[in-house]
């Protein structure tokens, strides 16, 4: 769990037991003549207008805070307006009826009562006020409805369709109106692949001649327990049976949703793997994953320059296999140049290096070895993925003991479950 998630959930505490003893104060005396009418409409319309950024941000301490200090707001607007307008109201009777002052004096044909005269004056100003305040809540309240409902439309114009469940119509408009392989971040993400290839072979090479330890390690990972170390050292040695009917059909169409979920360290991850477009004779597959909020491809580009997203490309090609690149942006700029085996209809084994952009082509003997896993049979369905780091220097294999269990998440699909086709 990171530190900002531990303060943030100790402060949310503090912030709130702090307000306790001011609303029951408030509910036991039912006094509030010392707080000001007009700060308290106040508060509760920056209330609803901070929920439209707070509803933008992951579940977390911040959602906890501000909906109870929404509810505090709430509540002393309506205990002021249920006593404290009861009270000023039976207070101004009093001193009329009260005030030996107040008896009509008679000059004529003019009345004077100027002790009734300053109250009724006070009261009318006071009602003013208070009618005034409420315009201006009502008003701020209805701008402040129908931006939010403006942003939901927006949002659900935008937002992710399952493409297993769209129309020829619906994908060609998609297509047209956002062709992702056409965006510059994703197009240099291609580019980065392509070059690295030649790399991505020797890799496939190596593994195979270290296909005993790797499948020993694989059978180890939770979600393998279906899983036969034979059949997975029979794919990490020879991949081209593999290799040749991966390019008769979409490998990655059991992973297509969005995915949110907690990765190892606390933190809350949103995975988007959208469909796969056929380029050539490869199939390709964008993906985004950031820790704030499911990114759809056309809003890649301002994310990427806020450093709030990673973009992804899994590819399938009938002459590498299965390749993939990430390009990570939220903490610090690395490169992870992928090879993956496809095990079963729902498993993939993932080998993947971190490098820096300007040190693509440096030796580097670490890697990470993942097994993922999708199940599809519950609702919603999940995802699973469980990596170690592994080194190869000299032809000797070896295993980092020290990271075990560290590289794992949990994720759920946020669309109804899907079947294999």
């Amino acid at each position: 769990m990171e530190l900002g998630f531990i303060a943030g959930t100790i402060s949310t505490t503090i912030f709130t037991v702090s307000n306790i003893p001011m609303l029951v104060k408030a509910a036991r005396t039912r006094s509030l003549r010392s707080y000001s009418y007009t700060h308290i409409v106040m508060n509760n319309a920056a209330n609803l207008i901070h929920w439209l950024y707070v509803l933008a941000l992951p579940f977390g301490p911040i959602w906890v805070l501000h909906s109870f200090y929404t509810i505090s707001a709430l509540l002393m607007l309506v205990w002021y307006l249920r006593y404290e307008k009861r009270s000023s109201k039976s207070l101004a009777d009093k001193r009329t009826r009260r005030n030996p002052f107040s008896l009509p004096v008679t000059r004529g044909c003019r009345t004077l009562n100027k002790s009734r005269s300053y109250d009724h004056k006070n009261l009318l100003l006071h009602k003013l006020r208070s009618r005034l305040i409420a315009i201006f809540a009502v008003s701020l309240t209805i701008c402040v409805g129908s931006s939010l409902a403006t942003l939901l439309a927006d949002n659900a114009e935008s937002a992710y369709i399952d493409p297993h469940e769209m129309t020829d119509r619906q994908v060609t408009v998609s297509v047209e109106r956002t062709p992702w392989f056409r965006k510059p971040e994703f197009v240099q993400v291609m580019e980065k692949h392509d070059r690295f290839l030649p790399e991505l072979v020797k890799w496939r090479r190596l593994f195979g001649q270290h296909a005993d330890e790797l499948a020993r390690l694989l059978k180890s990972f939770p979600g393998s327990e279906g899983l036969s170390e034979a059949h997975l050292r029979a794919i990490l040695v020879h991949p081209e049976p593999m290799v040749d009917s991966l390019a008769k059909r979409d490998v990655f169409h059991p992973w297509v949703n969005r995915w949110s979920g907690i990765w190892s360290n606390g933190v809350a991850q949103y995975h988007l793997w959208d469909s796969t477009r056929s380029i050539g004779d490869r199939h390709i597959q964008p993906v985004t994953l950031s820790e704030t909020r499911f990114v759809n491809q056309c809003c890649v580009e301002k994310m990427v320059e806020g450093q709030s997203t990673d973009i992804a490309i899994n590819v399938v090609s009938p002459n590498h296999g299965i390749t993939g690149w990430v390009s990570k942006t939220q903490h610090g700029q690395l490169e992870l140049p992928h090879i993956g085996y496809l095990v079963n209809e729902t498993t993939l084994i993932w080998i993947c290096q971190m490098r820096k952009p300007g040190r693509l082509f440096q030796a580097n003997t670490r890697w990470f070895l993942f097994l993922e896993t999708v199940n599809l049979s519950v609702n919603p369905a999940e995802y699973r993925i469980y990596g170690q780091m592994v080194e190869i220097v000299d032809g000797k294999f070896a295993v980092d003991a020290k990271q075990r269990g560290q590289h794992h998440g949990v994720y759920y699909a946020a669309v109804r479950k899907q079947t294999i086709s």
